[in-house]
């Protein structure tokens, strides 16, 4: 049985595996102790991306109300308006079924990418 450590390890290589496939230089801060779990850049911009792993069959951002309002707050914090090319994301990965993304802002949590339906 896999510890959480190993599970979150491998949510996050899922997601370099995803930038090397896309051209997306991509960077995991080792053992969780940053804001954010990958960066990744390319020529479009910076990704800084939370990663997370869960069993659930359904899941609602409240579920990681948590993670989202540390995120909002670091936005909030910048102060200037965050630049388009930097895109501040929470990707799930859900058992068995894969990726539901959400793009965070001071504002919102916007889902945009959802390949479990």
């Amino acid at each position: 049985m896999a510890t959480n450590y190993q599970r979150g390890y491998a949510t996050e290589y899922r997601i370099m595996k995803h930038f090397k496939e896309n051209g997306i230089y991509g960077l995991r801060s080792p053992a969780s102790k940053g804001m954010f779990d990958v960066i990744g850049i390319d020529e479009t911009g910076v990704y800084l991306i939370q990663a997370k792993r869960t069993k659930k069959k359904k899941l609602t951002p409240s579920m990681y109300r948590d993670e989202i309002a540390s995120i909002k707050a670091f936005v909030a914090s910048i102060p200037a308006p965050m630049p388009d090319f930097i895109r501040v994301e929470l990707w799930v990965w859900l058992d068995r079924k894969g990726w539901i993304k959400y793009r965070i802002t001071k504002d919102k949590v916007e889902e945009y990418y959802n390949e479990t339906s």
